[in-house]
């Protein structure tokens, strides 16, 4: 018995596809959410949350911006960004808009379109990349053999 590596590998890339179209539908549907239905005021980065992922030759530091904002019923809040960057974006001390859950204000989105659409975008690239190469494959003719 032999194993078709093209088709293997078409199966393996469609569900990494299909895993994308997933990750991008949740994606899209939370960002849109907090921005639709979420409340919107300014906010303040008080601080970076730095996590870490350090990998086995090089170190890869992932910042999340820290928000200090007021909700609509006065109460002071201190909530992390959802969205992170190997970088600091935002100044510490800089003013950002923000939409936040009503009902669970930790719940935070800048309000810009790093923050709302770059994650869709790389998972549908994902998606496209994963599923198109994995159709490919799996669709792929036997080759006859001379």
């Amino acid at each position: 018995m032999t194993i078709n590596f093209e088709k293997v590998l078409g199966i393996v890339l469609t569900i990494v596809g299909l895993v994308c179209v997933a990750g991008c539908f949740y994606v899209y549907q939370y960002s849109t959410w907090l921005y639709f239905s979420g409340k919107k005021t300014m906010g303040i980065v008080v601080d970076y949350d730095k996590l870490n992922r350090g990998h086995r030759y090089e170190e890869s530091d992932i910042y999340y911006p820290i928000i200090e904002y007021t909700t609509n019923r006065g109460v002071a809040i201190k909530a992390i960004n959802k969205t992170g960057s190997s970088e600091t974006p935002y100044r510490v001390g800089s003013k950002v808009e923000i939409y936040y859950a009503p009902y669970n204000p930790q719940e935070v989105v800048i309000y810009s379109f790093i923050d709302l659409f770059l994650p869709i975008i790389g998972l549908a690239i994902g998606a496209f990349l994963g599923g198109g190469f994995g159709l490919l494959y799996l669709l792929a003719r036997d080759k006859p053999s001379k």
